[in-house]
């Protein structure tokens, strides 16, 4: 059995990547896991009870220099694999256009990964639980879904709509909302995230290949070394309707995760 933790990040930019992400660990790894995080928070001296601890640097405490919150993130990383979560990213180049919609681009984000995860249960013949960070939803979004609710029931009942069909996820048993401050493991999930985001939509290069070193090694691979269309999916697929500047863009990206 996994648990899996959901989010995005960035969803509200215009030309640039909506990001979304899963973390997910073998059950009877959490506790162990989640006492490893509680660790670091510990001996750093800097974090208090109440205290986020996130991959954004403005959300670390006023007490923790910007060396350690680094550090304690690169252990988060690297604690991820020793445990056995495994992360499946998302990405979603957002043309400047009217059309543009920040709910659908993540929804269409969280619909994949959950996609991806229950093809991932199946290879392993196991189940999962999901928990997706707080739906928050505009108005054009709520005529399709009531509140955050009404998508996770979606979820359970139907599955991941296609056009002409729903496809269940047979795979995962259950769907929950979660917010910041609720775990460990969503800690987790936000600084992996937030890595992806980075390397994703950063500029500085050194630091985006830094953290692509780490979150590859816990990035869901195929048989053959593989992790696109895996551990991360790039949308659009085709890039033959992009502008020619938006195809550079992409392809740059798509030339980075790849070296």
């Amino acid at each position: 059995m996994y648990l899996a933790f959901v989010d995005e990040a960035d969803h509200t930019a215009s030309n640039s990547f909506t990001v979304c992400g899963m973390t997910a660990i073998p059950v009877e790894n959490a506790h162990n896991f989640c006492s490893y995080i509680n660790g670091l928070r510990i001996s750093s001296s800097v974090f208090e009870k109440s205290d986020l601890l996130k991959f954004s640097t403005s959300s670390k405490p006023s007490k923790c220099t910007a060396e350690t919150h680094l550090q304690i993130k690169r252990d988060v990383i690297e604690g991820a694999g020793k445990f056995g979560a495994i992360f499946i990213g998302y990405c979603h180049f957002n043309e400047k256009h009217a059309a543009n919609d920040a709910d659908r681009n993540r929804l269409y984000g969280f619909n994949t990964l959950l996609g991806k995860f229950d093809e991932f249960l199946k290879t392993k013949k196991s189940h999962g639980i999901v928990q997706i960070d707080r739906l928050d939803f505009a108005r054009q979004t709520k005529k399709q879904y009531k509140d955050g609710f009404s998508y996770l029931r979606e979820k359970s009942q139907l599955g991941n709509k296609y056009p002409n069909e729903f496809r269940p996820l047979n795979n995962i048993l259950s769907y929950s909302m979660t917010c910041e401050g609720t775990s460990d493991l969503t800690s987790a999930n936000d600084i992996i995230t937030g890595s992806l985001r980075y390397i994703i939509n950063g500029q500085n290069d050194e630091v985006r290949k830094t953290l692509q070193e780490q979150i590859k090694n816990i990035m869901w691979k195929s048989d053959y070394g593989r992790f696109q269309e895996y551990g991360l999916t790039m949308r659009p697929f085709k890039t033959n309707k992009l502008k020619d500047e938006v195809k550079a863009e992409y392809q740059i990206l798509r030339d980075f995760l790849n070296s």
